[in-house]
């Protein structure tokens, strides 16, 4: 009890019973008060900077989270904001196509553009077109957006605007605003030049230049355009010698250059180009057999080179390069006989072919290339409604108008049924007489020559007239002249300088139009009787006269 006491008064345990370890720890902290002190002390600031440690990251990281949350949504407001800017320029260009296709539509219908009395109507309706890229260009330039695709598309509202305006306004403009798609697309091409799509339009735009130069006289000018674009085009094909399109469009660049230097009388620089193209274009088609497109420009490079060969006088070596036009042709014709490009070239081709056989007298060849326009002016698809039609009033159905039967008559003609173009012809005169009057078209002297082939058995597709019906038909023919040749007369009476032109260029006509031959012709004039023969004789008098008469108060120079 006495160490006891003497323990506790030390501050150390007891010895009576067993210490527990807050005993031992109370104790502890009894004799060792002051460094337990500055223990807890500086336990207490260690906490304190680990709470407050703790705390820091704490906030530190609520905050990184606000921020990636922040971030997340403005990334979500851009990626929505790109999603609706591309929604609208996706349904932009929808409509920019919509609005292309219909302009383009119009601008090239043949009707429209070779019909003057359309030409009011051609230019009503381009000018909605032509309004809308208008507005479009001048949206795009109060825009401040200066990316590239943004500009890229500035430059081709530009340039649908310059192509409507060439169309239907005012050349100059349509240059300027080609001069401003090429102001844009040239820093563009530079800053980009991996992308194609901006050299491709700039090259276009250079040829457009070209296009519009050259139909306006300035050919020096319209070369200058050509070579830059055959450069990017060049370009072009170097950096993506697999790219078919390109390779396609520096054979037309070529082609452009050859036609023009053609025209300006540079043969040879001419031919040299021609040959380049076509050297191209072979290759493609080598390494694309199937594609339509290529196998019929080569047929069109092919005439090209024809009719250089012929201007120069070497018809030999023209009919050459144009047989082969004919055959590729024909190919795509075959692959793709719905293409009325394909057709028009082939029969391009055919005349071409007939103007060969011309220049080296060869009677054999001439009728092969007139079968082979026969033969594409019975086979077009277009004509099968016409077709049925044919074969109905053949049956005895009865016409709806004059209008069927005129385009019943016409495609007679193309078959060489000319006994029933004859028929058809002459129905629709009597249907509606004012067709008479029509000096553009002409359906009575169409239906004259349709009776004078027949009438002198140039109709073997139909059952052969016998002499009295032939006679009868050659009859018809000259009726129908005279009343032309009179009608031609009261025109000229009041006709304008430039109308007495016409008239005198329409009279030459008949004296060359091989379909008037066995009528006018001496040696063919010959086998008629001399009544026949005698109508017919003063008729080509009065023709020779006319012209001279026109020639004469127009002022024309012999």
């Amino acid at each position: 009890m006495a160490l006891d006491i003497q323990r506790y008064l030390s501050g150390e345990a007891v010895l009576a019973a067993p210490p527990s370890r807050a005993y031992q720890l109370r104790k502890f902290v009894r004799r060792n008060r002051g460094p337990v002190i500055a223990a807890t002390l500086l336990l207490l600031t260690l906490l304190g900077g680990m709470i407050g440690t703790t705390f820091g990251l704490y906030r530190a990281n609520e905050s990184a989270k606000r921020e990636r949350a922040a971030n997340i949504v403005a990334q979500e407001k851009r990626a929505e904001a790109e999603l609706q800017r591309t929604r609208a320029e996706a349904r932009e260009q929808q409509a920019i196509d919509a609005v292309k296709q219909f302009g383009d539509a119009v601008a090239n219908n043949p009707e429209l553009k070779n019909n003057p009395a359309l030409e009011g109507l051609r230019k009503a309706l381009l000018n909605e077109p032509l309004s809308f890229f208008q507005s479009h260009r001048e949206r795009l330039q109060a825009d401040t957006d200066t990316r590239p695709e943004s500009l890229a598309r500035l430059a081709y509202a530009a340039w649908g605007l310059a192509q409507l305006t060439g169309e239907i306004g005012d050349k100059q403009d349509a240059l300027t605003s080609y001069e401003q798609s090429i102001a844009i697309l040239t820093p563009l091409v530079e800053a980009n030049p991996t992308v194609t799509q901006y050299q491709s339009g700039l090259a276009g735009s250079h040829n457009n230049i070209g296009n519009l130069l050259s139909a306006t006289g300035k050919p020096g000018e319209a070369l200058a355009a050509y070579e830059k674009e055959r450069e990017i085009r060049e370009r072009l094909v170097a950096a993506n010698p697999t790219v078919t399109d390109f390779q396609s469009d520096l054979a037309a660049s070529h082609l452009n250059i050859g036609i023009l230097l053609s025209e300006t009388g540079e043969p040879g620089e001419a031919l040299a180009a021609f040959e380049k193209a076509r050297e191209i274009r072979e290759r493609l088609v080598a390494a694309n057999p199937t594609v339509t497109d290529f196998q019929s420009d080569l047929g069109a490079t092919l005439n090209n080179l024809a009719n250089i060969k012929m201007d120069a006088g070497q018809f030999a070596k023209g009919r050459d390069h144009l047989r082969d036009a004919i055959a590729w042709q024909k190919k795509a014709l075959a692959g793709n006989p719905t293409n009325p490009a394909y057709r028009q070239l082939l029969k391009n081709h055919f005349n071409n072919l007939a103007g060969a056989a011309d220049g080296l007298f060869d009677r054999d060849l001439r009728a092969k290339a007139e079968r082979g326009l026969a033969e594409l002016a019975a086979s077009d698809p277009q004509f099968a409604a016409l077709d049925r039609r044919m074969t109905a009033l053949i049956g005895g159905q009865q016409a709806k108008d004059a209008a069927e039967l005129l385009a019943l008559g016409q495609r007679a003609y193309d078959l060489r049924r000319f006994a029933l173009a004859t028929r058809w012809f002459g129905e629709a005169l009597e249907r509606d007489t004012a067709l008479a009057d029509d000096r553009r078209n002409q359906p009575a002297y169409n239906a004259a020559c349709c009776a004078a082939l027949a009438g002198c058995n140039q109709s073997p597709d139909d059952p052969a007239p016998d002499e009295s019906a032939r006679e009868k038909l050659r009859g018809q023919a000259l009726a129908w002249l005279q009343d032309e040749l009179g009608r031609w007369t009261q025109h000229l009476e009041s006709a304008s300088a430039e109308q007495r032109q016409v008239v005198a260029a329409t009279l030459k006509h008949w004296q060359e139009d091989s379909d008037l031959a066995g009528i006018r012709d001496e040696a063919e004039l010959a086998k008629f009787p001399e009544s026949e023969r005698t109508a017919f004789e003063t008729l080509w008098n009065q023709v020779a006269e006319l012209i001279a008469l026109a020639e004469k108060e127009g002022g024309t120079s012999h």
